[in-house]
């Protein structure tokens, strides 16, 4: 498994920098917004999470691959959340068959989203709805871990962008909701080389803060539901009849996170 994420960082070293630049240059994109009415701004909470996803991946195309990378157990990972932006790397592996030429799976997922509101409608610091601009940037790799051809994986990174609606309310001084949903249309490129077909997901996301709990720490528990679907050109590098559906995967997945604000 060690072995297999080196590789992945390695292969994909551009997408992850991408990604890293995209944070630093647009660090103030939650912000954004044309029109806003009435109330008062809460105080901004960041978190950090340890998160368990539960993973349905699955052929998606009208053919029959001779080798499935069809992915059905938890990752786990890590996520760190801020108004407006959120980040979050998992890895997990899943058993196959003995006797698989492929051998087991090994899966990275990362993603980073931005999102600033459009129009934001508030009243008082306890409720606010808003609707946001979406950029959604995301890496899947699922790697057969006995496999010597990198395209054997499935490796591609997406780049989209949605809208949809955001939604926060405090209940007291120390509890406080955020509700989000959106779908994103994303394209869709191979290791993030070169492009390749197009992508499309809907994101929910919900999450319980509360503040102040031990100082200036709190807690966070959080739950998040993701449909995607990648609907990937290979021609080029798989040859028959399915060639052109080669990598065509969807995936619905549950995420549930527990960690601590400040």
């Amino acid at each position: 498994m060690t072995r297999s994420i080196g590789v992945i960082l390695r292969r994909h070293a551009k997408f992850f920098l991408l990604m890293l630049l995209v944070a630093i240059i647009f660090p103030g994109i939650s912000a954004a917004q044309m029109f806003s009415y009435g109330g008062t701004e809460r105080r901004s909470v960041q978190s950090l999470s340890f998160l368990t996803y539960f993973i349905d991946f699955e052929y998606n195309g009208s053919g029959d691959p001779n080798s499935r990378l069809d992915f059905s157990e938890p990752a786990y990972g890590v996520t760190y959340n801020r108004p407006g932006f959120s980040a979050a790397v998992v890895w997990g592996s899943s058993e196959r068959e003995p006797g698989t030429a492929a051998g087991n799976l090994n899966i990275v997922d990362a993603s980073v989203t931005f999102w600033g509101n459009i129009i934001r409608s508030r009243s008082g610091s306890e409720m606010q709805f808003g609707v946001p601009i979406v950029i959604y940037s995301g890496y899947r790799s699922v790697d057969p871990s006995l496999s010597a051809s990198p395209n054997d994986a499935f490796s591609y990174s997406v780049l989209g962008i949605g809208t949809g609606a955001t939604f926060s309310t405090q209940i007291g001084s120390k509890l406080w909701i955020d509700l989000r949903a959106w779908p994103v249309i994303a394209m869709s490129f191979r290791s993030f080389q070169g492009f390749s077909g197009s992508s499309w997901l809907v994101d929910s996301d919900a999450q319980i803060n509360i503040v102040d709990f031990l100082g200036t720490f709190g807690l966070n528990f959080g739950y998040g539901y993701q449909w995607q679907v990648w609907n990937n050109d290979e021609s080029n590098l798989v040859t028959g009849p399915i060639g052109r559906e080669q990598f065509d995967y969807k995936s619905g997945q549950h995420m549930l996170r527990v960690g601590i604000n400040w």
